[in-house]
């Protein structure tokens, strides 16, 4: 089950200004404690559904039209680092802090910057927590436009995506 929730008070996030966030708490059994963050990263850019990707296909093709970023890379599980390094490039998204418990990554635009943070709190249960949060800071009327009509879809799918994330990491 997915949950929305506020920012965890030890994560990065805290320390940025935003116009907007949201976050989310999953819970996935791992009998073994050894799900790391970077194999819930790994996860994410990889549980897309395809509806998923065919979303973010129409939004590259609609965007590229007044000049915003857009990725030519698709997230093809063979071009998933094994490792998330500060700075490396997975698709869109640029990784901007990585700690044992906590990945951030994002992008900064003409119109608005966006950071999401996976975060998994520390556990010794088999029932490991692990958040999704984004944040967004608008630069520009514009920014706060595009998000406007990103919002709803975003609520949808990071939901959705961390279902996937929960059957990969309890699969694997």
């Amino acid at each position: 089950m997915i949950k929305s929730i506020t920012i965890p008070t030890t994560s990065y996030l805290n320390d940025e200004e935003f116009d907007y966030y949201d976050s989310f708490q999953g819970e996935y059994q791992d009998k073994n404690k050894q799900v790391t963050i970077f194999e819930l990263t790994q996860a994410f850019f990889t549980a897309s559904p395809k509806w998923v990707d065919k979303l973010f296909q129409l939004r590259n093709s609609i965007v590229s039209l007044v000049g915003l970023k857009t990725s030519s890379n698709s997230l093809k599980k063979s071009r998933i680092p094994s490792s998330f390094e500060v700075n490396d490039r997975v698709g869109f998204f640029r990784i901007l802090k990585k700690t044992e418990h906590e990945i951030i990554f994002g992008e900064d635009d003409t119109h608005l910057n966006f950071k999401v943070s996976l975060f998994q709190k520390s556990s010794t249960n088999v029932i490991q927590k692990f958040t999704c949060t984004t944040i967004v800071k608008y630069h520009n009327w514009f920014g706060k436009l595009y998000f406007f009509f990103v919002k709803p879809f975003h609520k949808l799918i990071v939901p959705t995506i961390m279902q996937q994330m929960i059957k990969k990491v309890e699969n694997r």
